[in-house]
């Protein structure tokens, strides 16, 4: 089932009924994919993408990034190499999974949003895999926003490091904001 019940906190008009979708089977990564594997993408490729098309933003364009340095030279701030890399645009995933795909042999593609609500709730019909509310125990957010019995939380302003949380049913991890994101 797909969207959010229309009672459900933060539901918005537009969002439409909720609705059974179907999948072919699908393969999803453990992890968000981490700043070190999307700098050896990086240095590999020799190139950031196109200037109409840009990849991502480095350290310098954007201060939530932990990428720092120019083409052929790509390298990720000492203490971020296993945490997500952020600021990437569709082009540029688009571009890793092409990239992964040909150095393995194996086909990655980005997931449609129908996959990725499916593998985010695991299965769970609540707004969230873990339930009906969220905390900051269970996923980054900027704690000071609460969402429906919930309690207020910190707000790390920054990145934690992929699999800090707990993984939802399916051995998915940090699933819990980016669907709070959505809302």
């Amino acid at each position: 089932m797909m969207e959010s019940q229309s009672g459900e906190e933060g539901h918005q008009s537009d969002e439409g009924l909720v609705h059974k979708v179907y999948a072919d089977g699908f393969w999803m990564e453990k992890y968000e994919v981490t700043n070190k594997q999307f700098v050896i993408f990086l240095n590999n490729k020799g190139m950031r993408g196109s200037k109409n098309k840009p990849w991502f933003e480095t350290k310098a364009e954007d201060s939530l990034s932990q990428i720092t340095g120019g083409t052929g030279n790509f390298r990720v701030e000492s203490g971020y190499e296993d945490y997500p890399v952020v600021n990437v645009s569709w082009y540029g995933a688009d571009a890793f999974a092409k990239w992964l795909s040909k150095k393995t042999g194996h086909k990655f593609r980005l997931p449609t949003e129908a996959e990725w609500e499916y593998a985010c709730r695991a299965g769970t019909t609540t707004p969230f895999y873990f339930g009906d509310t969220i905390s900051t125990d269970q996923a980054n957010y900027d704690g000071d926003y609460v969402y429906g019995s919930g309690r207020k939380g910190i707000d790390r302003k920054k990145t934690t490091r992929v699999g800090s949380f707990t993984a939802n049913d399916f051995g998915l991890y940090d699933m819990g904001a980016a669907l709070l994101k959505r809302l």
